[in-house]
Order: structure tokens, then C-alpha cells, then sequence
């Protein structure tokens, strides 16, 4: 119903009362339909920060969950790597221990054995002054595997090789590894 002064205001402006009755109408209904869709949104909006919410919890403790997992992973990464360094150390041990009972056991006899063996040479060629290559070559096997397997020093091997100098043996060991490095085997370089 249109208040009185209303009635009149239509009249001045030349509108139907039955027309501004249903425009009232219809801005009451505007209105009210606003109102739901706001409260409508509120009440999604409330729903949605409930859902941001549970989510937002459903995160930390996810992320709780993973940051115990991860301390747990780190603590096994520390327990390896104090396991592994451990192992190391008995491999080192063992490797050095290895190496100093192979020293023991191979001898300056074995190497010539084997070098007379290898390079179909005599003993009394290699320990001679002849300079034929396979005596040569076998000459500087045995500094060689002499110097890297047993604890003899340069001066002793070169006495044994028949009153050798010292620099005589030096180099036979490194022309050793140059010819074994061209026949594409590496060795290893000696102390």
C-alpha cells in the first residue's frame, strides 16, 4: 500500500497509482532477493572459511606428518653416513693390512720368477747388462713390481739387479709405466 504522500508524489509525477504500486512491489522484491543472495552469501562464505579452515588444518598437520618423516629420513641419512664412515675405516684398515701381508708375501725372487716366466728371459739376462728389448722390458717389470709390491728402496732393487745406480732403477720404473700407459693400461704411480 502507498503511504499517502507517496500517492501524491505519484500523482505529481504523473505516474499511475497501480503503476508505482507494482514498481514498489517489485523494488520490495529486488530488495528481498538481494538480501537472500547476500545472507545466501554469507552463509557460502561461512562455509567456504570453514573449508579454508579444515583445510588449512588438514595442511598442518600434513605438513606436521612430513616434517616427521623428514626428521626421521635425516636421522637415517646421519645413521648411514656414521655407518658408512665406520666402514670405511675396516676397508682402509683392512686394504692397508691387504697390502702389507702382499708385500710380505711376494718377494724379489717372486717377481723375477714371474718376470723370467712372462718374458721367457733368463735370470743372469735380466740381472746382466745385455739391452735387447725383452730383456729390457722384463728389467723394468721387475723394478717396477719390486719397488710397488715390497719395501725395498730404489738403491737395494738396483743392487740386485746387478750393482745397478739408484737413477737407473727410478727410471726403469718410469719407462714401466709409460709403455704399459701406451699399451692402454694404466698403473698407478708409485710413492
Amino acid at each position: 500500500m502507498l503511504v499517502e504522500n507517496e500517492k501524491d508524489w505519484a500523482k505529481y509525477r504523473g505516474l499511475s497509482p497501480v503503476f508505482a504500486e507494482q514498481a514498489r512491489a517489485k523494488r520490495a522484491e529486488v530488495a528481498k532477493a538481494e538480501r537472500q543472495a547476500r545472507a545466501e552469501a554469507a552463509k557460502q562464505a561461512k562455509v567456504d572459511m570453514e573449508k579454508a579452515r579444515m583445510s588449512e588444518i588438514e595442511r598442518d598437520r600434513a605438513l606436521a606428518a612430513m616434517e616427521v618423516r623428514v626428521a626421521g629420513l635425516e636421522n637415517a641419512v646421519a645413521s648411514l653416513k656414521q655407518e658408512s664412515a665406520i666402514h670405511r675405516a675396516l676397508i682402509q684398515s683392512d686394504r692397508e693390512q691387504f697390502i702389507a701381508a702382499r708385500r710380505r708375501r711376494t718377494t724379489f725372487s717372486v717377481i723375477m720368477r714371474r718376470a723370467t716366466l712372462t718374458f721367457d728371459v733368463r735370470k743372469s739376462e735380466i740381472i746382466g747388462s745385455g739391452r735387447n728389448a725383452r730383456v729390457v722390458l722384463a728389467r723394468q717389470f721387475v723394478m717396477y713390481w719390486s719397488r710397488r709390491l715390497t719395501d725395498m728402496s730404489y738403491p737395494h732393487i738396483g743392487r740386485l739387479l746387478g750393482n745397478r745406480d739408484h737413477t737407473s732403477v727410478i727410471h726403469g720404473v718410469s719407462a714401466w709405466v709409460a709403455k704399459r700407459a701406451g699399451q692402454g693400461r694404466g698403473l698407478r704411480p708409485l710413492r
